[in-house]
């Protein structure tokens, strides 16, 4: 694994769903290290920006699945 093992706190969900990069990641998350000694060598930008990337593909496949299933949550009915 490149990077340290992390835990990020999204303080506010709402917000951080329409939030841009720089108001995610200097108001809305908190990046805790599971080895506190790790966040010295820590490129914190890399990490920040590596989650931001994840949550849009998240986001991204949440879209396709909604089309998939014609706008409507597949709940079996």
């Amino acid at each position: 694994m490149d990077f340290p093992r992390v835990f990020i706190l999204i303080r506010d969900q709402d917000i951080a769903y329409w939030a841009d990069f720089e108001a995610w990641k200097n108001d809305i998350i908190e990046v805790n290290f599971f080895n506190p000694s790790e966040r010295a060598e820590a490129d914190l930008e890399e990490i920040l920006t590596d989650a931001w990337n994840f949550l849009a593909l998240i986001e991204e496949e949440e879209e396709n699945q909604y089309e998939l299933n014609n706008g409507y949550e597949d709940d079996g009915i």
